[in-house]
Formats: C-alpha cells, structure tokens, sequence
C-alpha cells in the first residue's frame, strides 16, 4: 500500500512538473490581436484632404466652402474637421459650420477644433478625412514586371513611368 501511495505522489508531482514547464514555455502569456504592420496587412485606410483659408477674403472662404462640398460630396458621412487657431477666425469656423449644415452636411460628422499652435501658420484650415479601400495590385503582364512587382505600387505610376520611357 505504501509503494502504491508513493508511486501516486511521484507520478502526480511529475504531470504536475510537466504543466507548469508546459504552460511557461508552450502558452502564449500576452493574448492581444496582432494589429497589422503593413499595408497590404488590412483593406482600409483613412485619407485626409486638406483645405487652407489663407486670408479672410470672401473669394478664398467661397472657394474653400464649394470645395469641401465638392470632396464631401454624396457621402454626407464623411468627417469634417474646421480647425482655427484666433478669435476672429473662430467666427469664420461657425459661419462655416453652419453653412455646411444648411447644405446637408450632418451636423455630428463637422468638428470645430482649437489649434494646438499658439501661432499657427494658417488661421483656419478644413480637413476632410474619409476611410478608403486599398489600392488594387496591377495585373502583371511580362516577365519583366513580375521581376519588379510590387505589390504596394500603384498601377498608374507604373504605366506613367512607362509612357515616360518611350517618349
């Protein structure tokens, strides 16, 4: 009976001995996602154009109101951020604001946002910021494309290089 207990103890130090070893070595100790380093790694990514009110003429805060429209365009989602940096360009960003929103522009997607410079180089600038799809890789068509394949190049700097060779 003695042999039989001792043999249980021993055996079950033993597994015991091996999970822990197990567990230090084989299991992961950090379970978080492994978020994508690379571009090809996901599909999306957020594009942000911008949009400079130089001077506080009426033809520039004009051209910069219809542009913005412009690139807002049907998306009516797309995030709009007004940034001033002064007083007097503040008025401006709500004027803007507004007039977005009598456009159709939803009022949660506009952010009026104090600049983080004391003395910023532009007093009010606009950016529109949307998630876009990732380029399409390009078709390979010869050996000698597949030699310099990247993935990551867009095919219309490839075809703008080649009109550029044979010219």
């Amino acid at each position: 009976m003695r042999k039989l207990v001792t043999s249980i103890v021993f055996v079950t130090l033993m597994y015991s001995a091996q999970g822990v070893a197990f567990s230090k070595n084989e299991l992961v100790t950090n379970t978080n996602v492994a978020q994508p380093v690379q571009l090809n790694g996901f599909s999306r990514t957020q594009l942000v154009n911008r949009y400079v009110v130089s001077e506080y003429s009426d033809v520039v805060y004009h051209n910069v109101l219809y542009s913005v429209l412009r690139d807002v365009g049907s998306d009516r989602n797309k995030r709009v951020h007004i940034i001033w940096s002064n007083k007097e360009s503040e008025k401006k960003a709500t004027g803007m604001r507004k007039f977005l929103i009598n456009k159709g522009v939803e009022a949660a997607s506009i952010k009026l946002v104090r600049s983080e410079y004391k003395k910023a180089l532009y007093p009010l600038y606009v950016e529109v910021s949307r998630i876009g799809t990732k380029r399409a890789n390009c078709r390979i068509d010869t050996a000698e494309d597949m030699m310099s394949w990247d993935g990551l190049n867009p095919c219309a700097t490839k075809s703008n290089q080649r009109i550029q060779l044979k010219y």
